[in-house]
């Protein structure tokens, strides 16, 4: 099972993108406006310090996210973030998989409301994906029963969750 080539490349959902970018802002704009019109003590503005760089991080990590472009075929799967001047290509061959991993990170405990990120590996190239990605659930299977066709090893926390993207792998003997 591979995926049928994309006529056009894939995005990350633009509505999350689009809350993932609000949050680091309201971040930022808390961290600094505290940090420059309050002049708190030390103890008080090292945090907020650190709080501001946590949120420019996660800023620039959301820009990636919004510059990113996955193209998938029967061959393997493509992303290039795109940011100007600094462009980024990867590219996995399904044949040249070595590692799978399918992660679910919940937003709160106990609870199945949450994200997957995919992560696949060929040895020198590593590229990981958000379910907020336009077709990752077709990605997801496909990355599934190529690492069950090619009996890659996969632990556990993998194996549960391709059964809940609807993958049902071959056992390994």
């Amino acid at each position: 099972m591979t995926p049928e080539p994309s006529p056009a490349p894939l995005r990350y959902d633009r509505g999350a993108l689009l809350a993932d970018y609000a949050r680091a802002m309201i971040g930022l704009v808390l961290c600094a406006g505290i940090l420059l019109f309050l002049d708190p003590i030390a103890w008080v503005a090292w945090p907020l310090m650190a709080g501001l760089g946590l949120f420019a991080a996660f800023l620039l990590q959301t820009l990636a996210k919004d510059r990113t472009r996955i193209a998938a075929d029967a061959d393997g799967l493509q992303a290039v973030v795109d940011l100007g001047p600094l462009s980024i290509r990867n590219s996995i061959q399904w044949e040249d998989l070595q590692t799978v991993k399918l992660r679910f990170y919940a937003t709160k405990r106990k609870s199945r409301e949450g994200w997957m990120q995919l992560t696949l590996k060929d040895g020198a190239t590593t590229v990981k994906l958000e379910s907020t990605l336009d077709g990752f659930a077709a990605i997801a299977k496909t990355a599934g029963t190529v690492a069950g066709r090619r009996d890659l090893p996969l632990d556990t926390p993998t194996r549960e969750n391709f059964l809940e993207v609807g993958v049902r792998l071959i056992e390994q003997t």
